[in-house]
C-alpha cells in the first residue's frame, strides 16, 4: 500500500522563494497549500501543481479557521509548514516611519507567527516539520534595511521558541 503524500502549507507562495519551493515540492509529489496576498499568482501556481490556493494575508488570524477547514477537507492533516512570506522594511532607521515599520513586521514576522500558531496542532499530531525562512539579513544588518533586518532576526527567536514547544509536546 502506497503512503499518502505529505501536505505542506507555504506562505508567500505567489512569488520568489515561496514559488520556487512550491515547484520543488510539487516535483516530489507533495500536496501543496499555497498562500499569498495576491490571488492571481497563487491561483496560477495552484492550477499548475494541483494545489489548493488560499489568497489573503497569512498574518490575519481571522482567515486561518476557514483556511484550516479547507485544508483538512481536501488533504486531511498538515505535515509541513514553510513560511516564505516577507519583504518590505527598506530604509534606514531615520527613514522608517511607524507605518513602514509595522508593515515590515507584519510581512516578515507576523505572517510566520500566525501561520505557525495556526498549524502547530496539526504539525504536532502528524510529527510534521516547520521551516521559517529568514535571510542573511537576520545575521548581518545593512544600513538601508532596518525593518527587514529586525523582523528577519526576530524569526530566529521565534524558531527557537517553537522548537521548545514542539520538543515538549512531540
Amino acid at each position: 500500500m502506497a503512503a499518502q503524500a505529505k501536505t505542506v502549507v507555504i506562505t508567500g507562495a505567489g512569488s520568489g522563494i515561496g514559488a520556487a519551493c512550491a515547484a520543488l515540492l510539487a516535483a516530489d509529489g507533495v500536496q501543496l497549500v499555497l498562500i499569498g496576498r495576491r490571488a492571481a499568482p497563487v491561483q496560477q501556481l495552484a492550477a499548475q501543481y494541483g494545489a489548493l490556493a488560499l489568497a489573503g494575508d497569512a498574518a490575519d488570524s481571522t482567515l486561518w479557521p476557514d483556511w484550516l477547514a479547507h485544508i483538512r477537507q481536501r488533504f486531511g492533516a498538515i505535515d509541513g509548514l514553510l513560511c516564505c512570506a516577507g519583504g518590505l522594511g527598506m530604509g534606514s532607521a531615520l527613514q522608517t516611519d511607524d507605518a513602514a515599520w509595522q508593515a515590515a513586521m507584519r510581512a516578515n514576522l507576523d505572517t510566520a507567527f500566525v501561520a505557525a500558531r495556526a498549524c502547530l496542532p496539526d504539525l504536532i499530531a502528524s510529527r510534521g516539520a516547520m521551516v521559517l525562512l529568514a535571510s542573511i539579513a537576520s545575521l548581518a544588518a545593512g544600513p538601508e534595511v532596518c525593518g527587514y533586518t529586525t523582523a528577519k532576526h526576530a524569526l530566529i527567536g521565534l524558531t527557537r521558541s517553537l522548537r521548545v514547544i514542539t520538543a515538549r509536546t512531540g
